[in-house]
């Protein structure tokens, strides 16, 4: 069986916004997809993105997940920079 694809749209918020130059994206991943396989495509396509991926979170359909959660068609990720205010 050949795998097949597995598009996501990633929305980029805050600093993350800043350093990819848009708001969001829609990403094709091989299936199985995850969430290094995602941050790869990501930071080949951003890779300014690079400087803030030890301290992003990622949520995935609204929820926080690890590098564990399986991606699926259609899902929605959202990268999370780490926010500061006073």
């Amino acid at each position: 069986m050949v795998p097949t694809g597995v598009r996501v749209k990633v929305l980029y918020w805050a600093q993350a916004r800043e350093l990819a130059g848009t708001a969001s994206d829609s990403l094709e991943l091989h299936d199985p997809a995850d969430i290094p396989a995602l941050m790869e495509a990501i930071l080949e396509k951003h890779p300014k993105l690079a400087e803030l991926r030890q301290s992003m979170k990622i949520a995935i359909n609204g929820k926080i997940g690890g590098p564990e959660v399986r991606l699926k068609e259609g899902d929605e990720v959202a990268l999370l920079p780490p926010v500061s205010g006073g």
